[in-house]
Order: structure tokens, then sequence, then C-alpha cells
């Protein structure tokens, strides 16, 4: 294997396509660097947001689950 990677279950059309799709978010990225951090932080934001709502759902249903335990 003369250090190339080999795409077994992947053609030729779907590694172009993959290769295109990342050289042009590179491109975008180096283009708009602002826009791309803030696009990151707001991802950031999204994701602490999704994480504490599932703690607070979480808590939510074992507070439940307790109530129902003591009838």
């Amino acid at each position: 294997m003369n250090g190339t990677i080999r795409y077994e279950r992947c053609g030729s059309f779907a590694r172009d396509r993959l290769s295109c799709a990342v050289a042009g978010l590179a491109v975008l990225a180096r283009t708009f660097a602002l826009v791309f951090t803030i696009l990151k932080f707001a991802g950031v934001a999204y994701l602490l947001f999704l994480a504490f709502a599932n703690r607070a759902s979480a808590t939510v249903m074992a507070g439940a689950a307790a109530a129902i335990a003591t009838r």
C-alpha cells in the first residue's frame, strides 16, 4: 500500500464530492473568518443549551418518578 488511503466502499464519485465539499468549506472559513467564528460560538451555545435542557428534563423526570414511588 505505498502510503495511499484506499476507499473500499466509496466510489470515486462520492470521494470527489466529499473532497469538493471540504475544500469549499475551507475556502468559506478562510474568506469569512469572523462569520465562521461567530457560527462556531453559536453552535457551542446551542449545544450547551441542549445539555442544560436535557439535564433539567432529567431532574423533572426523576422528581416525578420519586413522587410516584412515594404514593
